[in-house]
C-alpha cells in the first residue's frame, strides 16, 4: 500500500525548521526590542541634556551681562559723585563708558529734579526727563528697571536707572540703556535643529528675545499652561507637552531669577527624536536581515540533518515496495548511519527468512494443489479409460456402430481439454507469468469483453449495463491478464442468474478508504441481480478449486484475485442473498 502523504505542517523537516528559526530569532528579537528602548531612551535623555545645557548656557550668559551692566553702573556712579558738578569731565566719563562697553546704548546723568544735565544724546540736555515712574521710583531712593522695549531701529532696550547719593541725600540720576541684541543673538543661536525654538520671556508671557523675532516685533505671548506650571513652581527642567497647535513638543525651561524671566528651549518631538525612529528602523531592518539570515542558515543545517532521514525514509519504502535487494547507502558518522547499516543488516536477515518462508509457503500450496489437481484429473482419466474400453468393444463387434464411437470419442476428447485446462491453469499458478505491462485505455478492454460476450449473455437472459464516469484514462496494466480478471468475473455473473437478469458493469476514479492518501484508483464494479453467496461462500470465494456451481473448477476467481494483486490492487466483493453480488477490481491509477 503506498505510504500516507503527510501533511506540511507535521512533516519532521517542518517541524525541526520552525524550531531552529525560533531559536534563532527569539534572541534576535528580544536584542533589537531591547535595542531599540535602549536607543529611544538614550536618545531622548541625550536630547533633554542638551537642550537643557543650552537653556543654562543661555541663562548664565543674560544673568553674567546683566550683572555686569549693573556693576560697571554701581561703579560709575561712585565716580560720577566725585567729580560732581564738572560737567566736562562728566560728559568725558559717560562717552567713554559707551565707547568702552558696547551693552550701553546711551547714558544720561539727572539732577536732583530729573532735567538732563549730561547725555550722549544732546539733543535731550537741560530738559525734564519724561519717564514719570522712573523718575518716581528714584526719587524714593530706590533702583529702577523698565521693562524691555524696543528702539525705533527695532532693537531691544530695557533702562536702567540707579541714585546718586550724597550723605543720603539724592543729588543726582544715573540712567543707562542696556542693549539686549546680544541676548537675541545668543537665543537664535541656541536653536537645535529644524522646527525648533529658543525664546525668553517674562513673567506676563511677553516674548523678550524670540529665535522668530517677528513674535517679539508683535508682541506675543507665550500661552502654555504646562510651561506655566512650572514658573509657578519655580522648577527648571525637561519636559514633554503638546501645545496649541496639536504638535508634541520637547521643552527645557531655565529660570533668569535676577529678572524674573524664563530662557525656553523646544522642537517638536518628531523632528527632537528623529535620530531615534531612524535607529529604531535600523535597527528593525538589522533584525529583519538577521531573522532571514539566521532563517536561511536553519534552512541549510535543517536540510542537512534531514537528508539522511529522507534517504532512510525513501530507502525503507522502496523495500517496503518489495525491491528486496535495496540497500541502504553510507549516510555518514552519526545515529542515523548507524540506523540504515541495522537496516540493512535487518533486510538481508528478512530477505532471507522470506526466501525460506516462499519456499516453504510455494511447496505447501503446490503440494496442496498437486493433491486436488491429481483428485481433480482421477475423474476425466477414469471416463476416458471406461469409454475407451466401450469403444474398444463396439470395434471388435463384427458390425460395430461408427455413431456409436464417434460419441465416445467426443467424450474422450472433452475428458482430455477438460484435463489440459487442470492443467493450464495449474501451471498459471505455480509459475505465473512477467506481467507486460503497456499504458491502455480500460475503457476499450471492457468494450471489447462486452461485445464477445454480449450474444451469451442475451441467449441466458441477461442483459449487459454500462455505466462509465471517465473514458480516457491510460493505465499501466497487463492488458491480456487484466481482460482475463473481467471474463472470469463476467462469466460467474452470467452463470449466477440462470433465470436471467441485469448485469451492470461501472467505471469510475476514487480514493480507496482503506488509504490515508491521495491514491488514485481506478475501480471497475460488476453487479449482477443473482441469488447472492452466503457469509461462509464469501469467506471462501477466493480459495483454489471452491466453487459455488456444479462443475466448476473453482481457480477463476483465484487466478483473477493473484493477477490484480500483481498488478498492485485488490478485488472487493459485496453480496446479498436474494439480491445479488457485486465485485470491485481497484488497479491504481498512477
Amino acid at each position: 500500500m503506498p505510504k500516507p502523504k503527510i501533511k506540511i505542517q507535521h512533516r519532521f523537516v517542518t517541524k525541526l525548521l520552525i524550531s531552529h528559526i525560533l531559536l534563532a530569532s527569539i534572541p534576535i528579537i528580544f536584542t533589537g526590542f531591547v535595542l531599540i528602548k535602549t536607543a529611544r531612551k538614550t536618545v531622548e535623555q541625550n536630547f533633554k541634556d542638551r537642550i537643557i545645557e543650552l537653556a543654562r548656557h543661555s541663562e548664565k550668559n543674560i544673568t553674567m551681562v546683566w550683572e555686569n551692566a549693573e556693576k560697571i553702573l554701581a561703579l560709575n556712579t561712585s565716580n560720577i559723585l566725585n567729580i560732581w558738578g564738572n560737567r566736562i569731565t562728566q560728559e568725558l566719563l559717560i562717552n567713554e563708558i559707551i565707547n568702552e562697553f558696547h551693552i550701553f546704548r546711551g547714558l544720561k546723568l539727572l539732577d536732583d529734579s530729573g532735567y538732563v544735565v549730561v547725555s550722549t544724546s544732546f539733543i535731550e540736555d537741560s530738559t525734564r526727563y519724561p519717564d514719570k515712574d522712573l523718575l518716581e521710583t528714584i526719587f524714593s531712593k530706590t533702583e529702577y528697571q523698565s521693562e524691555v522695549f524696543l528702539s525705533e531701529d527695532k532693537l531691544p532696550l530695557i533702562k536702567i536707572a540707579k541714585p546718586i547719593l550724597k550723605l543720603e541725600e539724592l543729588v543726582g540720576i544715573l540712567v543707562a540703556e542696556v542693549n539686549l541684541k546680544e541676548m537675541w543673538d545668543l537665543i537664535e543661536s541656541s536653536v537645535v535643529g529644524e522646527g525648533a525654538q529658543a525664546f525668553v520671556f517674562d513673567k506676563s508671557g511677553r516674548y523678550i528675545a524670540h529665535s522668530e523675532r517677528k513674535r517679539v516685533y508683535l508682541g506675543e505671548k507665550f500661552q502654555e499652561p504646562e510651561i506655566f506650571n512650572k514658573i509657578a513652581l519655580e522648577d527648571e527642567g525637561q519636559t514633554l507637552y503638546v501645545n496649541r497647535e496639536k504638535i508634541e513638543m520637547v521643552a527645557a525651561c531655565v529660570p533668569i531669577s535676577k529678572l524674573g524671566w524664563w530662557v525656553v528651549i523646544q522642537q517638536p518631538t518628531q523632528k527632537a527624536f528623529a535620530v531615534s525612529h531612524k535607529m529604531k528602523i535600523l535597527i528593525l531592518w538589522f533584525v529583519v536581515v538577521s531573522i532571514l539570515l539566521s532563517s536561511f542558515i536553519a534552512f541549510l543545517y535543517t536540510r542537512w540533518i534531514v537528508t539522511p532521514v529522507n534517504q532512510l525514509i525513501s530507502g525503507i519504502d522502496k523495500f517496503s515496495a518489495g525491491n528486496l535487494k535495496y540497500r541502504m547507502p553510507k549516510l555518514g558518522r552519526d545515529e542515523i548511519s548507524t540506523l540504515a547499516e541495522q537496516f540493512n543488516e535487518m533486510a538481508e536477515k528478512l530477505t532471507i527468512f522470506q526466501d525460506k518462508l516462499k519456499r516453504g509457503e510455494r511447496a505447501e500450496t503446490l503440494s496442496k494443489l498437486a493433491s486436488v489437481l491429481s483428485h481433480e484429473i482421477k475423474n476425466p482419466l477414469n471416463a476416458m479409460v471406461i469409454n475407451m474400453r466401450i469403444i474398444e468393444r463396439e470395434f471388435k463387434k463384427p458390425s460395430p456402430q461408427i455413431d456409436k464411437m464417434r460419441h465416445y470419442l467426443e467424450i474422450v476428447a472433452g475428458e482430455i481439454q477438460r484435463v489440459d485446462n487442470l492443467v493450464n491453469n495449474f501451471l498459471l499458478i505455480a509459475k505465473p507469468q512477467r506481467l507486460e505491462r503497456k499504458p491502455i485505455n480500460i475503457k476499450k478492454i471492457l468494450d471489447d469483453l462486452i461485445i464477445s460476450q454480449q450474444a451469451d449473455a442475451l441467449q441466458s437472459g441477461v442483459r449487459v449495463i454500462r455505466r462509465y464516469q471517465i473514458s480516457q484514462l491510460e493505465i499501466l496494466i497487463d492488458a491480456r491478464k487484466i481482460r482475463q480478471v473481467f471474463l472470469n468475473i463476467f462469466l460467474n455473473a452470467v452463470q449466477s442468474m440462470p433465470g436471467g437478469g441485469n448485469l451492470t458493469i461501472e467505471l469510475d476514479s476514487a480514493n480507496s478508504p482503506l488509504d490515508k492518501n491521495q491514491q488514485l484508483w481506478i475501480v471497475i464494479k460488476f453487479s449482477d441481480t443473482g441469488k447472492g453467496m452466503t457469509k461462509e461462500q464469501l469467506n471462501r470465494i477466493f480459495d483454489f478449486y471452491y466453487s459455488t456451481k456444479e462443475g466448476g473448477t473453482g481457480l477463476g476467481l483465484s487466478i483473477a484475485q493473484q493477477i490484480v494483486d500483481e498488478h498492485g490492487g485488490r478485488i472487493e466483493v459485496e453480496s446479498s442473498q436474494g439480491i445479488g453480488s457485486a465485485f470491485l477490481v481497484f488497479l491504481p491509477g498512477k
